[in-house]
């Protein structure tokens, strides 16, 4: 197991702010001119913060089904790190 003990290829995201209802299991995250999709494999609540954890398996986007549900998101710039 890896950091935040996800089975080796699983990433972690945090999305915050979101809009609308959570993403279920079995669903995509993607973004409107990335190459890659996510897919939702567990997401909850942030205890003592606005939104979300959400845990991913990173896949190419062209092979999401058509018929598939997908949350579109678009990145925070991280900015300058101090």
């Amino acid at each position: 197991m890896g950091r935040h003990n996800l089975p080796p290829g699983m990433r972690r995201l945090t999305m915050s702010p979101w809009d609308g209802p959570l993403p279920l299991p079995g669903e995509y995250l993607a973004t409107s001119n990335g190459r890659t999709a996510y897919l939702v494999h567990a997401a909850h609540q942030r205890p003592k913060a606005s939104g979300f954890h959400v845990n991913v398996e990173p896949m190419a986007r062209t092979s999401v089904p058509a018929d598939a549900t997908v949350h579109w998101f678009r990145w925070h710039p991280r900015g300058e790190r101090r």
